[in-house]
């Protein structure tokens, strides 16, 4: 089951960086769910890459100590190798550019 939707944290993050233009933006994303379609992926993968996040913690999908049937097994070692490898791109691409910015300046932190 999908809980985050794209174009709504899209929308939210620019938000902020209208009302903050340094706020820095973090994420934990969780790719390589079974049921997690090709479109799904994309779509995460395009928030990453609009949204230029300062940091990511991006992890694959693993399932918890309860058995699964053998064709899950085997579907989400497949999945979870290709999607944790593509959707890290855009992850680490950014922070670097963004913090570009702030080298020399003295800023306030919470």
């Amino acid at each position: 089951m999908r809980r985050v939707i794209p174009s709504k944290t899209t929308k939210a993050g620019r938000r902020y960086r209208e009302i903050i233009p340094d706020v820095g933006l973090v994420s934990d994303i969780i790719v390589g769910f079974p049921s997690e379609t090709e479109s799904q992926f994309q779509q995460t993968v395009n928030l990453l890459t609009g949204l230029r996040f300062d940091a990511v913690h991006l992890a694959a999908y693993s399932p918890g100590p309860a058995p699964s049937p053998p064709e899950m097994a085997d579907d989400v070692r497949k999945t979870r190798k290709k999607t944790s490898k593509n959707a890290g791109k855009p992850a680490g691409k950014h922070p670097d550019e963004i913090n570009a910015d702030l080298k020399g300046k003295i800023v306030e932190i919470l």
